[in-house]
């Protein structure tokens, strides 16, 4: 039986912590900069990280062979709410700041880079999560909560009752046939 396992962020460090018997922490990657996204493929235990201001970098640390390799590093401005679906070969991420934010798509390996939404908004792109049982990705861009396809059609927008306070991520689960959202938001 494998080890069951947290992985975490503080900083530019990201951590491993067994959640076993006698839990041990300990150091998997020092960055170079503030990790801003982190996924892992629960697939090959790969830990996939986004980091970086002007210029961005997504990275993948392969358990296998306990290296790191840069995926993305050209044209990258603030990378964040990395998310992978690993049996899909997709890595999914937020660039750019308020004003001009991306949704973007890659394979794993970093290759068949696409923009799938381009936004302009003041409020800015965050919170990228993705409903696995539909392929359905979802945002929040200017306090709006948002929704498209895989490739970034079908685009929705849910207009709230009243204006959302803060809100920095939407997360997606089901109970029995129903699907509900928990909406994370910042607190003052």
């Amino acid at each position: 039986m494998s080890e069951r396992k947290v992985v975490f962020v503080d900083g530019t460090d990201i951590y491993s912590v067994n959640i076993e018997q006698n839990p041990v922490k300990s150091r998997l990657i020092s960055a170079t900069h503030t990790v801003t996204g982190i996924a892992i493929d629960w697939r090959d235990e790969n830990v996939y990280w986004c980091m970086g201001e002007t210029a961005g970098e997504i990275n993948v640390f392969s358990r296998e062979t306990e290296t790191e390799y840069t995926l993305i590093s050209t044209n990258l401005t603030y990378p964040k709410s990395l998310t992978i679906l690993p049996f899909q070969n997709i890595m999914l991420w937020i660039s750019g700041t308020a004003g001009s934010n991306k949704l973007e798509k890659s394979k794993l390996d970093g290759s068949d880079r696409e923009v799938l939404v381009s936004s302009t908004s003041s409020g800015g792109m965050k919170g990228l999560t993705v409903d696995y049982s539909t392929n359905t990705l979802y945002f929040i861009d200017d306090w709006l909560v948002k929704r498209c396809d895989i490739e970034g059609k079908q685009m929705t927008t849910f207009t709230p009752e009243s204006a959302l306070l803060s809100p920095m991520k939407v997360l997606p689960y089901k109970y029995k046939v129903t699907l509900y959202f928990v909406l994370l938001r910042a607190m003052n």
